[in-house]
């Protein structure tokens, strides 16, 4: 069921804060709390105090592999996670071993060097 946040604060809340939606669902929702447009949460889904959603993680499609920086500090490439200055010093010893070939494991330096200079 999708509820405008309005519609979900028109609802009066049980005892216990709940707010009963017609479909039995129930929600709680703290006071200025903003859903955005087309927002779903799903089946038991808690999101506790304070708690912040913030930008996508920094992510970079090369040829083989999707590389990412989810973590302050860190990269995944495929499934391969190691800190910035590991990919730095050892991403020709990896590129080679996975089987790379030596103009990817040029275009994957890039990558890392990008991402070593704009991530987080």
């Amino acid at each position: 069921m999708a509820a405008k946040t309005e519609k979900i604060y028109a609802i009066t809340p049980d005892a216990n804060g709940w707010r009963i939606l017609p479909n039995g669902d129930r929600v709680t929702l703290g006071n200025g709390v903003t859903l955005g447009n087309g927002v779903t949460l799903g089946d038991g889904v808690t999101l506790g105090n304070g708690v912040t959603l913030g930008d996508s993680p920094l992510a970079i499609q090369g040829s083989r592999h999707l590389a990412i920086n989810g973590n302050p500090g860190q990269i995944q490439i495929g499934c391969l996670h190691n800190t910035f200055s590991y990919w730095k010093e050892n991403f020709r010893t990896i590129g080679r071993k996975q089987g790379y070939s030596e103009t990817q494991i040029e275009e994957y330096r890039k990558i890392i060097d990008f991402i070593t200079a704009n991530g987080k």
